[in-house]
C-alpha cells in the first residue's frame, strides 16, 4: 500500500498480510533485510488490543522527523454484532517495535500499543464507535508536529463525508484542531454525496490541504454509477472549518 524511505539506508514496505498491517524493511542499496527490525526484516503492527484482535487495514505511511515510522488505515471493531471499520493510526520505532509514547487518551482501547483510534467517547454516545464505518486513506506531519490523515466515514443518511483526523505527538487529539480533534465534511457536490479525502498536506502557515473526491448519488438504484468529481478542501481558519474551494470566495 505505501513504499516510505527511512533514515537513508532503508526502505520501507508497508501492506496487508493475512489481515493485518504488516513492515517490511530493506536495505536501500542491495534490498536485504534490515534484520534490526524484527530480527528478518519484518513486523507486523499491533492488533490485538481491548481483549480482542481486529482485522486491520494500512492505507497510507509517512516517516516523521526523529525516523518513527506512522502507518493510517482502519482496524474492524465488532459493534451491535456488525463488522465496522474504525479509524486507526500505527506509530511504530526505528527498531520495528510500537511507540509506547503513541499511546492516545485514558478511553482508547489501544492504551499503550502504539496505535490510536477514536471512539465512543469522541461522539458522546456509548453505544456507537466514532462515525460508523470510518477508513483513513493518507496521512502526513505538521509542523507541529501533528498527525494528520484523512479519508472517509459513513453517516446515518446511508453516504458518506470526508473525514479529517488530527492527534497530538502523544496519540491524544489535538484538542486545538477544531476543539475535538476532528472535522467532518459533508454534501461537497450535493447534499447526500459521497465525499472522500485521498491526500492530505499542511503548510508552514498551518493551512491544511485535502484532496479527494465526490460523487452524487444515483438517482434510482438501477441507475448507472455516477462519476466522481475531483475536489480540494482547505482549511486555512484557526477555528478549523474546512470549506471546499468551490464555497471559498
Amino acid at each position: 500500500e505505501s513504499l516510505v524511505l527511512g533514515g537513508g539506508d532503508r526502505v520501507y514496505a508497508v501492506g496487508e498480510a493475512d489481515q493485518r498491517v504488516r513492515v517490511l524493511a530493506r536495505d536501500v542499496v542491495n534490498g536485504a533485510p534490515v534484520l534490526a527490525i524484527g530480527g528478518d526484516g519484518a513486523v507486523d503492527a499491533v492488533r490485538s488490543f481491548d481483549g480482542g484482535t481486529y482485522f486491520c487495514t494500512p492505507r497510507a505511511a509517512t516517516l516523521d522527523g526523529t525516523g518513527r515510522l506512522v502507518i493510517a488505515g482502519s482496524y474492524v471493531d465488532i459493534a451491535f454484532g456488525a463488522p465496522r471499520a474504525q479509524p486507526a493510526v500505527w506509530r511504530i520505532l526505528d527498531t520495528g517495535e510500537p511507540d509506547p509514547d503513541f499511546h492516545g487518551s485514558q478511553s482508547s482501547p489501544s492504551f499503550g500499543t502504539g496505535v490510536v483510534t477514536l471512539r465512543s467517547g469522541s461522539t458522546n454516545d456509548e453505544n456507537r464507535d466514532f462515525g460508523r464505518n470510518t477508513v483513513l486513506e493518507a496521512v502526513t506531519l505538521g509542523p507541529d508536529a501533528a498527525v494528520l490523515a484523512t479519508g472517509w466515514r459513513d453517516n446515518f443518511e446511508q453516504h458518506t463525508d470526508m473525514v479529517t483526523l488530527a492527534f497530538r505527538d502523544d496519540g491524544v487529539s489535538q484538542g486545538g484542531y477544531n476543539i475535538v480533534g476532528f472535522v467532518i465534511h459533508d454534501g461537497a457536490s450535493a447534499d447526500d454525496s459521497f465525499d472522500e479525502g485521498a491526500l492530505v498536506r499542511v503548510l508552514d502557515s498551518g493551512a491544511i490541504w485535502v484532496v479527494g473526491g465526490s460523487r452524487p448519488p444515483r438517482a434510482m438504484p438501477s441507475s448507472p454509477l455516477p462519476a466522481e468529481s475531483p475536489l480540494v478542501w482547505v482549511d486555512r481558519d484557526p477555528a478549523r472549518a474546512f470549506s471546499p474551494l468551490a464555497d471559498d470566495d
